[in-house]
């Protein structure tokens, strides 16, 4: 297990990180998922040591590391960029560390053909990067941080210089490669639809802190703070003031799940944020029981598998229903239609001072 205990790092006046505390079961796809600048790629590089924490611990199996330089950490990263040498040729570019450790000959031949056997890069070795593909060199990065058999790999954002389709592929290859060896990879990303496709569990960082910690079903279905529910999944917004069980918006009451225990002990009156997923919000032409409201279609957009309807209430809000086109098929732009959503498919969360 990787423990990191009340770990912070200071740039001068500013905290990049503030009293993060955490545990990475070994084998698990770990990923730091949040917007840039909240300080995930730091937490990496404090990991590789790369850089120092201005306070805090991390351990290792028990053991405490980082006071060890980076190289006697168990740990390998593989960068953004790849940071592959263009002089060198694929063996040698994997080959490089081992050879720095003074590996024998024999043994780091065998060891490389193990590593690009791994990323399916067999008959590769004599190329230099220059002839590779974006897909190719990030392989051949991979393979570079494989070859010394680390407990734990580190990837600071390695899909993101590659256009759309070979990312979804190489994301379903880096699953794929990960369970095979059985390897915790921890993987900094911006990226809520990445993080949810490769991790067994995410952590949501905002401003140097831990938002949430949880696997991506709970992060999708429960978020736990009201930044937590902005970043992941796109969710409706409506604003209101708390009430008991639930909140009212422009005169209307609408019933919702508080999931803030900051909320709950303003009580009413509070400011609210209230969210409801696109998929949860029904659009017909009646409206009934709790959580009704009535709006004007104003686009509808095909996006393959599902259709996207914008609607704006007759409260002035704009709200996304996504559908199944059979169903958006009989709608029009310009229409006026119902909307529901259920009481517990909306999480209230306090707004901030009043």
């Amino acid at each position: 297990m990787l423990e990191i205990r009340s770990i912070q790092k200071t740039f001068g006046s500013q905290t990049a990180l503030d009293a993060i505390d955490l545990k990475i079961e070994e084998g698990e796809f770990f990923s730091l998922l949040g917007p840039s600048g909240c300080g995930k790629s730091t937490l990496l590089r404090l990991l590789a040591g790369l850089e120092s924490a201005t306070s805090g611990e991390i351990y290792w199996k028990g053991q405490r590391i980082d006071q060890l330089p980076a190289r006697l950490r168990p740990f390998n990263m593989v960068f953004q960029k790849y940071a592959l040498f263009p002089h060198l040729s694929v063996a040698e570019n994997v080959a490089f560390g081992l050879q720095l450790k003074k590996v024998a000959l024999a043994e780091i031949r065998s060891r490389v053909d193990e590593a690009l056997a791994l990323v399916n890069l067999q008959g590769f070795e004599d190329r230099k990067p220059e002839t590779l593909s974006g897909g190719q060199q990030q392989r051949v990065a991979l393979a570079r941080a494989l070859v010394n058999r680390p407990s734990i790999v580190l990837l600071d954002e390695p899909l993101g210089a590659l256009d759309q389709k070979l990312r979804e592929k190489m994301q379903a290859d880096l699953r794929l490669l990960q369970k095979r060896l059985g390897l915790t990879f921890i993987f900094v990303t911006h990226d809520q639809e990445e993080a949810m496709i490769l991790s067994d569990r995410i952590a949501v960082m905002n401003a140097g802190r831990l938002e949430q910690v949880a696997t991506p079903r709970e992060l999708f279905e429960n978020p736990s703070s009201l930044f937590s529910a902005r970043f992941i999944g796109g969710r409706n917004e409506l604003s209101g003031r708390a009430i008991a069980g639930g909140f009212e918006m422009a005169g209307r009451t609408l019933e919702g799940i508080s999931r803030c225990q900051e909320l709950s002990q303003r009580g009413a009156g509070a400011s609210v944020c209230a969210f409801v997923r696109p998929e949860m919000l029904r659009v017909s032409g009646m409206s009934e029981g709790a959580n009704a409201l009535s709006g004007r279609i104003v686009q509808i957009l095909f996006r393959g598998s599902k259709s996207e309807v914008m609607i704006e209430t007759a409260e002035g809000v704009s709200l996304r229903s996504m559908m199944d086109p059979s169903e958006a098929s009989s709608l029009r732009v310009g229409s006026e239609v119902a909307l529901q959503f259920a009481p517990h498919d909306t999480h209230l969360f306090w707004a901030g001072p009043q």
